[in-house]
């Protein structure tokens, strides 16, 4: 990613197929005008809380068939605008209660293919333009969460999850 400084101009930037296993502070130093990242099966096992500042006009974070197990909390802090999260097909086993906290345009979450067990039930209160989470095939969520009333589609779990989500308000 240190290449791609030079190219300011770039709206932009697909990776895909590449052994990368850490995304370190200043990744994507100089792309401050990137709406697009795409991320795809880099073998990614860890993102430095600071991999994406800078990027305050992204809009899609695509990061698919990686090796994820966690996210610090703070990870996404600086992508004020982000619209759309994709994080499928890896690892990630939990996820922290403020690790969206600065996502309030986040519209679409895509957790779905992951090893997901816990869900801080707080974590997506203040996403108030979230219209889609997606969060089928993971192992299960705190029922907490269930029991918040957020509201998730039935089609986007799967039959292990919609036990967890049965005393749910589910929508479809």
């Amino acid at each position: 990613p240190y290449a791609l400084s030079t190219a300011a101009n770039l709206k932009d930037v697909i990776i895909v197929d590449n052994k990368i296993p850490h995304l370190e502070h200043g990744s994507f130093d100089g792309l401050a005008k990137l709406e697009i990242l795409m991320l795809i099966n880099n073998h990614i096992e860890t993102v430095s809380e600071e991999a994406f500042f800078g990027l305050e006009k992204l809009k899609v974070l695509w990061m698919t068939h990686n090796r994820l197990t966690s996210i610090h909390p703070k990870t996404f802090c600086s992508l004020i605008n982000l619209k759309k999260l994709i994080i499928t097909h890896s690892f990630l086993t939990r996820l922290e209660r403020k690790t969206f906290e600065n996502n309030k345009k986040l519209q679409q979450l895509l957790l779905n293919d992951n090893k997901i067990s816990e869900i801080d039930p707080t974590m997506f209160d203040n996403l108030v333009e979230l219209e889609m989470i997606k969060l089928n095939d993971n192992i299960c969520v705190d029922r907490d969460f269930v029991e918040s009333g957020k509201k998730i589609n039935k089609s986007d779990l799967a039959t292990p999850l919609q036990e967890c989500f049965k005393n749910f308000e589910l929508s479809g």
